[in-house]
C-alpha cells in the first residue's frame, strides 16, 4: 500500500502461516478427520483476529514417500505421517498497546523466579 501524503510504501497488514498435519494410516481412518483438524486451527486463529487467505496443499517427494511408507511398514499399517496443509492467514496490524503478547513474548510486569 501507498502512503499518498509522503509517497512511500507502508503495510498495514501482518500475516502468520499454519501447518495443519494429518495422520495415516489405520488410525488416521478411524479417528482423523480432514475437515474437523481444518476447521479447528482455523476457527483458533479467527479468535485471534486472523483470516484466512490461502490453503496451499503439502507438495510430495520421492523421500518424503519412502518415509512415510517404512512407517507404515513398521507400525504395521496402524500410523503413519500424511499430508498436510499450509493455512496462510492475515489480518489488520494494531497498535503495540492493543496487541496480545504471542508466544515467547516479553509481558510486562512478570519475572521469572528461582
Amino acid at each position: 500500500m501507498v502512503d499518498s501524503s509522503e509517497g512511500r510504501v507502508s503495510s498495514r497488514r501482518e500475516n502468520s502461516v499454519v501447518r495443519v498435519s494429518f495422520s495415516g494410516g489405520l488410525l488416521g481412518v478411524l479417528f482423523g478427520s480432514y475437515r474437523g483438524r481444518l476447521e479447528k486451527a482455523i476457527s483458533e486463529q479467527n479468535r485471534k483476529g486472523w483470516h484466512v487467505v490461502e490453503v496451499i496443499p503439502d507438495t510430495l517427494n520421492f523421500s518424503l514417500v519412502f518415509v512415510r511408507l517404512v512407517l507404515l511398514i513398521c507400525t504395521l499399517g496402524l500410523w503413519t505421517l500424511s499430508s498436510s496443509l499450509i493455512v496462510i492467514f492475515e489480518r489488520e496490524r494494531r497498535r503495540e498497546e492493543e496487541a496480545e503478547p504471542e508466544m515467547g513474548g516479553r509481558v510486562p510486569g512478570l519475572v521469572a523466579r528461582r
